[in-house]
């Protein structure tokens, strides 16, 4: 946890692999510990239960406020990783506040909430938008526009119909 302060907690699969033992032992071990309050154990990870990923540091802030100021266009995952270190990336999307969109995507949890404010209003006012609408709407070109409203069209916000989109199902304001 000292030499991975952004991680979850150990991979299961790295514990599994230095202890040398199978999948049914180390889940009742696993078990044993976290009923004795020893460990807290996701399905991926188990760490001791006072850590917490340290996510809030200056490295994430530069990074937000680059991914602020880039708005709707914002530099790869790749290169953030680059710039900032995957782990950091990584880090900060567990925590919810940086939303992968695509493989190669990413914005800050409330750009995506604001932009799904204005997606809402636009509708509410003129109807179903193409993507060259939503691409002027938030000033970006459509090599950013597409991945955007296809990770909305696959969270169920909004819902293809040809070359339109309306609200789907998901779209709670």
């Amino acid at each position: 946890q000292q030499s991975h302060p952004l991680d979850t907690g150990l991979p299961l699969t790295t514990l599994r692999a230095a202890l040398d033992t199978d999948k049914a032992f180390l889940s009742e071990m696993v078990g044993e510990l976290t009923r004795r309050n020893l460990v807290v154990a996701d399905a991926n990870a188990v760490r001791t239960p006072e850590f917490v990923p340290r996510v809030h540091t200056p490295e994430k802030q530069g990074m937000m406020d680059v991914l602020t100021a880039a708005g709707a266009s914002p530099p790869t995952i790749r290169e953030l990783g680059q710039t900032h270190g995957a782990d950091l990336v990584r880090a900060v999307v567990r925590a919810g506040e940086l939303v992968q969109v695509s493989d190669d995507h990413a914005y800050p949890a409330e750009w995506v909430e604001h932009v799904k404010q204005l997606i809402a209003e636009h509708i509410a006012e003129h109807g179903a938008f193409t993507v060259a609408e939503f691409r002027d709407m938030v000033g970006t070109t459509r090599k950013y526009a597409v991945p955007f409203l296809e990770f909305l069209d696959r969270s169920g916000f909004t819902v293809r119909d040809g070359n339109l989109r309306k609200l789907g199902p998901k779209a709670h304001f």
